[in-house]
């Protein structure tokens, strides 16, 4: 089963924010015509379950879904998400959802939440999480099969786009698990004579500490230090 009819268009997209932003979600859309009908009483948990499959259409959901669960969770009813969300195609769209909240939040309330809501669901075969976003075999398509954030890959999907959790600050939040960590290290000293920590953080999107940066390139068994300090730089062993 799935309420999606269709692949959205912008339209449908511009509806679909404005419907979000009647319950509360931090987005602007407009009212125009398209061919869904929410019926009450489970118009606000059916809407957040349409987003979530419009969401492999469009990046920008993925923020505005997160945001929405960190401020509103409360007034969702969690039956009805969990009845719904077992119905549809795809329901480990949400289980990534809940990653990254779980990335984030420290609120246990809204971890069991979310932890019941998606409890059961397994996870899928490996596919881009994201659809129609490039060609397949392009650039693009290599590197996220290369460099995919754990909180796609928890779930069987593949993806590098990091949620902003704070449109203020543009706070991003997801990370690499520290096979992909090793590996980027790895691509790092192929394509550089030597680099620094700063460059390899730079790899990551700023994702981890350099507290952390620096435990990686230290049990990363295929490089060598050059030099100590502010100066200090990383190259392929021989």
């Amino acid at each position: 089963m799935s309420l999606l009819k269709h692949i959205p268009s912008d339209s449908d997209l511009m509806r679909l924010y404005w419907e979000l932003s009647q319950i509360g979600a931090d987005c602007v859309g407009d009212k125009v015509p398209w061919k869904y009908s929410l019926k009450s009483p489970k118009s606000k948990e059916e809407l957040i379950l349409l987003a979530c499959e419009m969401l492999r259409y469009d990046p920008r959901l993925l923020s505005i879904l997160i945001i929405y669960f960190l401020n509103h969770w409360k007034e969702l009813n969690p039956m009805m998400l969990r009845e719904g969300l077992l119905s549809l195609k795809a329901p480990q769209v949400l289980g990534v959802l809940k990653e990254f909240i779980f990335n984030y939040t420290q609120d246990d309330e809204l971890k069991y939440f979310l932890e019941y809501i998606t409890r059961g669901i397994k996870p899928v075969s490996p596919q881009l999480f994201f659809i129609g976003l490039f060609s397949v075999g392009s650039q693009r398509h290599e590197l996220t099969s290369q460099k995919s954030l754990k909180q796609y890959m928890r779930w069987g999907f593949l993806g590098r786009e990091r949620p902003v959790v704070n449109v203020m600050t543009k706070k991003a939040i997801g990370s690499y698990d520290m096979k992909t960590r090793q590996k980027i290290i790895v691509d790092l000293s192929r394509s550089k004579e030597n680099f620094s920590i700063k460059e390899y953080l730079e790899a990551l999107d700023f994702s981890i500490s350099r507290q952390q940066a620096l435990y990686d390139l230290k049990h990363c068994k295929n490089i060598l230090l050059k030099g100590h300090g502010r100066g200090a730089r990383w190259c392929s062993k021989k």
